[in-house]
């Protein structure tokens, strides 16, 4: 008599257990990068960097199966050439070394931010009580600057001009307006920049450096500043060394 064969059971439908298991901790670790690249401060390249290296790790394309994928063997050399292509930080070193006699003595403040450079300059040197024509004692300065920028051709200069709220509001407009240009004019003609890359703006009474009741610092209201941009920002350049990186260019 023949063995009775035994009936074999269906397949439960659907991925197996082990596999949901293993897509939710994927997502998971997906999620935790992500929120790493929100997060990174693109300045500090190294930071960026060891997020891409982490993403790959994660992903099976690190360690000896770089070249396999493309990835380039030295990447320090990486962080050096994306480091390499912020125009702005020479700018700064040798704004700040000219300048130090007049930060020193608060007629000249400047601050970085990640996209550019802001030089604020208090009309105590640059005009008179009134007056859009600069004050000869502005030239030393100015030039200091001009030559600078001059020296640099990746960068922007936007010129803003500030009045306090004395007087007219039409009237300040105006006088801020004509200041900047006259900064500006002064700056394309001695650092030989580029008109193209140069812009002049008036805000008149409306941007007060000094925030209500403070009186002590009123007087920088009345000034004019400076916005140095460069053509191609670390940030942009860091996203771009991302998006490399990961595939995507």
């Amino acid at each position: 008599m023949g063995r009775k064969k035994e009936k074999k059971e269906d397949a439960p439908a659907g991925a197996p257990l082990w596999m949901v298991t293993y897509s939710d901790m994927v997502t998971l670790l997906l999620t935790f990068f992500v929120m790493l690249i929100a997060m990174a401060n693109f300045e500090q390249v190294g930071r960026v960097q060891a997020v891409f290296q982490s993403i790959r790790l994660a992903l099976g394309v690190g360690g000896a199966h770089e070249q396999m994928v493309g990835q380039s063997e030295e990447p320090q050399q990486q962080i050096k050439e994306v480091q390499s292509k912020d125009e702005l930080q020479p700018v700064m070193s040798q704004l700040r070394d000219s300048l130090n006699r007049q930060i020193s003595d608060d007629m000249v403040k400047m601050t970085r931010t990640r996209t550019e450079i802001r030089i604020s300059l208090s009309d105590q040197i640059l005009f008179k009580t009134g007056s859009d024509e600069l004050d000869p004692r502005s030239f030393p300065t100015l030039l200091a600057i001009a030559k600078i920028l001059g020296e640099h051709d990746k960068v922007s200069v936007q010129v803003e001009g500030h009045t306090d709220d004395i007087g007219d509001v039409k009237d300040n407009w105006d006088l801020s307006s004509d200041r900047a240009v006259e900064v500006v004019y002064y700056l394309q003609k001695h650092g030989e920049l580029d008109g193209r890359s140069m812009e002049a703006k008036g805000y008149g009474q409306f941007r007060p450096e000094a925030p209500e009741g403070m009186k002590e610092i009123v007087n920088w209201n009345r000034r004019v500043e400076l916005v140095i941009q460069s053509e191609s920002p670390v940030a942009h350049e860091a996203v771009y060394e991302m998006e490399r990186q990961i595939g995507g260019i």
